[in-house]
Formats: structure tokens, C-alpha cells, sequence
């Protein structure tokens, strides 16, 4: 039924999102579609890792999937590792870039996978220029990239020190965007 209130073929349900993540399982916390054909997915090796079956059996049910012409995607998986201490994690990182028009910018959280990440994004789209932008004191009370730029005005009005760092960031990032 919800296939055809979409007007689409297929709807794939995941098994879950990434423990912790305060987006509620968002689809984008977990892959995301980053070419014609291919999908990056957060993938776990370590049975013991919190999230080892939930993104065991994502990846199941992703490689079901079909394009409209019943090809297979072709899907490249990224660590789901996370980084002690602040609770924030690079699971997903890869998975909650921006595209901009001459760049894609990545969440880092300053943690050893980051360029693990941004490495198979540079694999992925050679043309593009990829650019990790450190997300870190942000992440745990904002989100990363691409949603904070979904919600934020042209006008950031004055408040608590989580509106001057997101003030700080897109500072930063004007410049990558063309």
C-alpha cells in the first residue's frame, strides 16, 4: 500500500538505525545513495559491537534492492566504529554528507576512521573534491551536515553557544560550497 501512495516499485525497511543516534534510525544515519547504481552503507565487522546485528541484517535486506531496471547496486560498506568518551560516532559519517556543487563535505569527529571514511568517498567520486569538516562539539547537540543545513535560516538569531558554533561552522564551509 505504501508503494503505491509513493508511486514507486519497491520500499525497503530496515532492521534498525545505529544505537545512539538521536535522529530515530533515520535511513541517513545507516546509507545513502551516492551515485547512478551504487550505495554507501554503515557496516559492522565485530559480533560484539552494539551494532553488529542491526546493520548486519541492513545489509542483507540492502543487497535485495533493485533498480527500476532490476539491476543489483552496487554498495560499498564504511565502519561503523565509534569514538570513546563524547559518545558521538563516526558510524554513518560517510552516510550524512552534503553535497555541494563542487565538493561533498563529510562529518569528522577526530577519531582514526575518518579517513577511512572520506577515503571511500575520494574512491567513490574521484572528480569530486571531498573535504572533512570536524563536527565533533557540535554533533552531540546539533546533528552533522547535512541536517543542520536542511533547518537553518539565512539568519542565525543570537542564543545559547550551539547557535555560535553552528555560526562558526557554516564560516567554514561558505567557501567549499560554490
Amino acid at each position: 500500500m505504501l508503494a503505491d501512495c509513493l508511486g514507486v516499485d519497491q520500499v525497503l525497511w530496515f532492521a534498525g538505525g545505529i544505537t545512539g543516534n538521536d535522529a530515530d534510525g533515520y535511513v541517513d544515519g545507516v546509507t545513502r545513495f551516492v551515485a547512478h547504481q551504487l550505495i554507501v552503507a554503515v557496516f559492522e565487522n565485530d559480533q560484539y559491537v552494539t551494532n553488529y546485528v542491526i546493520l548486519q541484517e541492513n545489509l542483507r535486506r540492502l543487497k535485495t534492492l533493485r533498480s527500476p531496471d532490476g539491476k543489483h547496486f552496487e554498495i560499498r560498506t564504511t565502519d561503523s566504529a565509534s569514538v570513546s568518551g563524547s559518545g558521538t560516532g563516526t558510524a554513518g559519517q560517510l552516510c550524512q554528507l552534503l553535497h555541494g556543487n563542487r565538493a561533498d563535505l563529510v562529518p569528522a569527529f577526530d577519531h582514526t576512521h575518518d579517513e577511512q571514511a572520506c577515503g571511500v568517498l575520494r574512491e567513490l567520486l574521484p572528480a569530486r573534491k571531498v573535504i572533512p569538516i570536524d563536527y565533533s562539539d557540535i554533533a552531540v547537540r546539533l546533528g552533522t551536515i547535512h541536517g543542520l543545513t536542511q533547518q537553518v535560516s539565512a539568519i542565525c538569531p543570537p542564543g545559547n553557544g550551539a547557535t555560535s558554533l553552528l555560526r562558526l561552522r557554516f564560516a567554514q564551509l561558505i567557501p567549499h560550497l560554490g
